[in-house]
């Protein structure tokens, strides 16, 4: 009888050098809540650069959050917003009261103690820098004093749990540090475009002080992957490549980004894994899958990483029933004179489908655009252009509609989340969708009508030579 371990060495030889083999790195944190007072359906847990939606039953929830390292994460449970540390195995439990927050909010668990004092930290930073707007309207001068001051309280609360009689875990310590640095180094990036919007000032030029505060970030700490900051600036960074990119001609800057910069901007091999990964998972929510499932795939067959697969890959199969081809979803919802209208109900037609809010600036911007196209083909019967409002407060939508003379066919889903929200996978407004004559989905994430692009795909669709059409099935 042959001897079975060198016949399984060489199994395992064989499968290693023709497949590729993921790490095991697949941990997860067990997470609960109890919400006194609650009725809202969904939790979203923000891990990396989308949020992970949690279905809620009056009130409480239990679900396995995927991680391989310490990390703070944001959540949001019944419109509140709070911030948790977790590690690999742990066990947490969150329970409030949603109409005395403050009051009532507690942690149960192997890191209770250190999801309490973090509360404590975020709180101290908000209270701090106020609100955004009032935070970058500041006179540069008085933002980097104010950014000063709290990174003084923030090192004074750190040393001030150092040296306390209580077992803190280390990492969660480190993690706080890092977390802080960043936040700090962020927010001086990110003055000179925000003080702008936020004051219509568009003469303000940085001094040199603010340029040398940015100086230049190391991105080669995979430890750094915790922190929520760190991930926000490695997304940053590849969307800011991708922008230079498609400044350039680029049709498709992030592609280009990924496949050109990411040796030469991240020095360390998982945070390159982890900026693809986050990039093209943020680009499925923007763009849809025709535009980012080759990418996707691309990655998937690259990295060894089998959370951030398998977290790709349920990203994407929120997307396959919208890909090119597939049957439009379905949906009805009445217009200002209550008469209900179906989707399907216009089959036969191409549809552009708008969706939008009253409170939505970016949406308002695009009606100007959105108008002179239905002017253009108001006499086109193979087209209709339908809009459908997400706001809850039906007044207001009506009197916007009326006012500014809206055209196409008005319609109201209502409060979020509706039955357009999560057939279409609503996550961000304005949305658009561009629908065939046979019912079926010609691009989830169509172009908005102020492109060039969108009028040059109306054009080819609409106007003569009809058997010319790059869209065309």
């Amino acid at each position: 009888m042959k001897p079975l371990f060198p016949l399984l060495l060489l199994c395992f030889l064989i499968t290693a050098c023709t497949s590729k083999i993921l790490k095991e790195d697949n941990h997860a944190a067990y997470i609960t809540a109890d919400i006194l007072n609650s009725d809202d359906p969904t939790a979203y847990f923000y891990v990396d650069s989308r949020a992970e939606e949690i279905k809620m039953a009056e009130g409480h929830l239990n679900t396995n959050i995927e991680i391989n390292q310490a990390n703070f994460i944001r959540v949001r449970l019944a419109r509140q917003n709070l911030f948790c540390y977790i590690t690999p195995g742990d066990s947490l439990n969150i329970s409030f009261d949603k109409d005395d927050f403050e009051n009532s909010l507690s942690f149960s668990g192997k890191h209770s103690k250190e999801n309490d004092l973090l509360q404590k930290v975020r709180e101290t930073v908000d209270e701090m820098s106020g609100s955004y707007r009032d935070l970058f309207s500041l006179t540069e001068a008085d933002f980097i004093a104010r950014l000063d001051s709290i990174k003084i309280a923030l090192v004074e609360m750190r040393n001030e749990i150092k040296n306390s009689d209580m077992a803190i875990d280390p990492g969660f310590l480190s993690l706080l540090e890092t977390d802080a640095y960043y936040e700090h180094t962020r927010r001086i990036e990110s003055y000179e475009n925000r003080y702008k919007r936020y004051t219509s000032d568009k003469t303000y030029v940085p001094s040199d002080q603010l340029a040398d505060l940015i100086g230049s970030e190391s991105f080669d700490n995979p430890e750094a992957l915790g922190s929520p900051e760190f991930r926000g600036m490695v997304l940053s960074r590849m969307w800011g490549l991708a922008d230079e990119y498609e400044e350039d001609g680029s049709e498709d800057g992030l592609q280009e980004a990924t496949a050109n910069e990411l040796s030469h901007t991240f020095n360390d091999p998982d945070i390159q894994d982890y900026a693809k990964y986050a990039s093209i998972k943020s680009a499925l929510m923007f763009a849809g899958p025709e535009k980012t499932f080759g990418m996707a795939e691309a990655y998937l067959n690259n990295t060894t990483s089998a959370i951030r697969t398998k977290k790709l890959r349920q990203a994407m199969s929120r997307w396959e029933h919208l890909q090119k081809g597939k049957t439009a979803p379905d949906f009805e919802y009445p217009d200002i004179d209550s008469v209900m209208h179906a989707l399907s109900d216009y089959k036969g037609k191409y549809v552009y489908l708008d969706v939008w809010a009253t409170w939505c600036k970016p949406c308002i911007a695009q009606h100007p655009a959105l108008h002179a196209l239905e002017e253009k083909y108001h006499d086109n019967s193979d087209i209709v252009f339908m809009a459908v409002s997400v706001d809850e407060d039906a007044e207001a939508w009506k009197k916007m509609v009326i006012e500014k003379e809206l055209g196409g066919i008005q319609l109201r889903a209502g409060k979020a989340p509706s039955v357009l929200d999560e057939r279409y996978n609503i996550s961000g407004i304005p949305r658009f969708v561009l629908i065939d004559k046979d019912g079926n989905i010609l691009d989830s994430n169509a172009p908005r009508p102020s492109s060039d692009e969108m009028k040059n795909i109306l054009k080819e669709l609409l106007e003569p030579p009809a058997d010319l059409l790059g869209y065309q099935e």
